[in-house]
């Protein structure tokens, strides 16, 4: 049997495109776009969206413990993660 990974292609269309991993700043547009998707949504979207920020944000966290990635690379990925984290914390809560 196959090991599920992080990285796999996204099941909901939609949240792939609004997440980023760009930069901090784009992070941070992205969970606006989620936190107003989140409030006009009905229990079972509010889930599918909370459980995606939480996937971003451990995506994140994976990605700055790569070896090949810049001092600078490795801060922003834990500005990124610690961004959804946020958003996800705030999310769980809410639901």
């Amino acid at each position: 049997m196959a090991q599920a990974t992080m990285f796999g292609p996204p099941k909901f269309k939609y949240l792939a495109n609004i997440v980023t991993f760009q930069n901090p700043d784009a992070a941070k547009g992205a969970v606006k776009e989620l936190k107003m998707e989140f409030r006009g949504a009905r229990y079972t979207k509010r889930l599918r969206i909370a459980r995606a920020v939480r996937l971003a944000a451990n995506r994140a966290e994976a990605s700055s413990k790569r070896k090949n990635l810049s001092g600078k690379e490795i801060v922003e990925y834990r500005q990124i993660s610690n961004i959804y984290d946020e958003a996800a914390t705030w999310m769980f809560e809410e639901l």
